[in-house]
């Protein structure tokens, strides 16, 4: 038996430090491996892409007795394509001689993350399909990104989903909904099933043009009370970033539900477009005493 040949499972990073294990044959009984392993300076080479032997930086660690060797590479070992370990027994008198080749791969996933934080845009996004294609694809890409504002609990609002806390004033800002210059109306409507009319619906407010049949038009499927208690407030027409609020005195009367339906519509040159829809989740309260 001339050597031994080994070949990892394990994806070697290039130029990232890595770590494989070993055993030699034995030159007294070629069907037994070493044990008890005696290395010397000079035992072990590495090679870089079919460049020169040389030796390796830190010789090899025996595990106890076991006769399994740690064979452990620097980044600098490791930056190549192809990287051949060497092992030759100078004294030539206790082990045989062994090749080990290693292919390493590309780091895709922190080339990735290198580059998604190098792109100049920081602002993080859901989006609205799975982009593969560039950091900078992604970053640019087009979506209806919901987030909440400072004053209101960071629960109400993540990527598409709206969280409601009863008893709380409700204070949600959806941004890139699309433009809404020229609009005439929009709607925010919170239902239990889409089936229902728009009386029915646990929430609705409305934004018109002319301040008019607007704000808090139904609460729990009837008419609400206080129109004055809900609005929409538009933050920026051109890329569509809205303020949906609703008071503690109404959120009070709502009941705990989760996995509704909301949307959000508007009313531009007499078409109506939906601009985001997604689930609103109604938690309860536990202190219901604020007097």
């Amino acid at each position: 038996m001339a050597g031994t040949i080994y070949q990892t499972n394990t994806p070697p990073i290039k130029a990232g430090s890595f770590t494989f294990y070993i055993s030699l044959v034995s030159q007294t009984d070629t069907d037994l491996f070493q044990k008890s392993v005696t290395l010397a300076t000079g035992d072990v080479k590495v090679s870089k892409d079919g460049g020169g032997l040389n030796n390796i930086a830190s010789l090899p660690v025996e595990i106890a007795a076991t006769g399994v060797l740690a064979v452990a590479l620097t980044g600098t070992e490791m930056t190549a394509n192809t990287v051949v370990v060497s092992f030759v027994d100078a004294a030539d008198d206790e082990w045989q001689d062994a090749l080990v080749e290693i292919r390493t791969v590309t780091d895709q996933q922190a080339n990735i993350i290198t580059a998604i934080w190098a792109n100049a845009t920081r602002t993080l996004s859901s989006f609205g399909t799975l982009v593969t294609d560039t950091a900078a694809a992604a970053w640019a890409y087009a979506t209806r990104t919901l987030t909440a504002t400072a004053a209101s609990t960071t629960a109400t609002v993540s990527g598409s989903n709206i969280t409601i806390v009863r008893g709380d004033t409700l204070s949600a800002t959806l941004t890139g909904l699309g433009a809404l210059t020229g609009y005439t109306s929009l709607w925010f409507t919170v239902k239990d099933t889409t089936k229902k009319e728009d009386s029915e619906s646990i929430i609705q407010i409305k934004l018109n043009t002319g301040g008019a049949d607007d704000g808090l038009l139904y609460l729990n499927g009837a008419t609400a009370s206080d129109d004055s208690s809900g609005s929409i407030t538009i933050d920026d027409d051109s890329t569509g970033d809205i303020t949906i609020a609703l008071d503690a005195t109404s959120t009070s009367e709502l009941n705990a539900t989760k996995s509704l339906n909301y949307d959000v519509q508007a009313l531009i040159s007499g078409t109506v477009t939906t601009l985001t829809t997604a689930t609103c989740t109604i938690t309860a309260d536990t202190t219901r005493a604020i007097a």
